[in-house]
């Protein structure tokens, strides 16, 4: 049928910036180029000290494999940085960057450059929030910002990291602000004290027994949402603790990831 890709590579390697580092552009076998599903770029959680590989690769294979294009994006940890050193801004610029380097590649690979959206896992929740929320804090520096907006057009948080100020997952503080963080520092990178008017649309999962990241802040998020009117879809699990990716190996919990799918399909 005219419109659809039926065959050929299906992996595109595009690079995010001039320093060596890669995404790899996962597209589905098969996709209505006359009406592209969302791109789905995805970052992993790992407290801003690493990439969990559960939530990294697998995650775009698994998109491609359920009719969406998806990269994973290899923002920067402090594992990049020198030891002790904030990480500050510059996950947040790798990811709108990769935002924007997906538009920029949209019509190239039949893609639609306003249906892009971010998905990201724990402290990845974070980020993915980050970009959606403080997205212009990006801009600096990124030559594709004149050209590209590295707003998502959907975000989907995955137990995430919301909050920097107390009660909050510590180590994500330490790893981007710094432990010494002033507490308007902190609110400054709360995401559930950032939401305007403008804000994309926004999934949450969550459970209530976490002891990893306290699902307070996802409550507090959705409830920002809620009082803005603006579009929002949230879940809350009452046991599933942290950290279980696609959860494949546990079917109820598992359930979040078709929801997921049914919310990116309605946008």
């Amino acid at each position: 049928m005219e419109g659809w890709r039926t065959s050929g590579e299906l992996t595109k390697r595009l690079p995010l910036w001039n320093d060596g580092r890669s995404m790899d552009l996962l597209l589905p076998a098969s996709f209505d180029q006359d009406d592209p599903p969302m791109t789905i770029v995805c970052l992993a959680g790992g407290g801003y000290t690493h990439r969990s590989w559960h939530e990294d690769s697998p995650i775009s294979v698994w998109f491609a494999m359920n009719g969406f294009p998806a990269v994973s994006v290899p923002y920067t940890t402090s594992v990049d940085v020198p030891e002790g050193e904030p990480l500050g801004v510059r996950p947040l610029r790798d990811a709108c960057r990769a935002i924007r380097v997906i538009r920029d590649h949209a019509d190239q690979f039949g893609l639609s450059p306003s249906k892009v959206a971010v998905l990201g896992f724990s402290a990845g929740g974070h980020l993915a929030g980050s970009a959606a929320l403080l997205h212009p804090e990006s801009d600096h520096g990124d030559d594709l910002a004149e050209t590209w907006s590295g707003r998502p057009d959907a975000a989907a948080l995955i137990y995430p990291v919301v909050s920097m100020v107390a009660p909050c997952h510590q180590g994500s503080v330490n790893n981007l602000l710094g432990p010494s963080a002033t507490e308007t520092e902190r609110a400054s990178r709360s995401l559930q004290l950032r939401v305007t008017p403008d804000a994309p649309p926004l999934f949450v999962i969550h459970s209530q027994d976490d002891q990893s990241v306290p699902v307070r802040g996802a409550f507090e998020l959705a409830s920002a949402y809620q009082e803005l009117g603006l579009p929002l879809e949230a879940h809350f699990f009452p046991t599933g603790g942290h950290g279980y990716g696609l959860a494949l190996d546990r079917p109820r919990l598992s359930n979040w990831s078709g929801l997921l799918l049914n919310w990116l399909r309605g946008l």
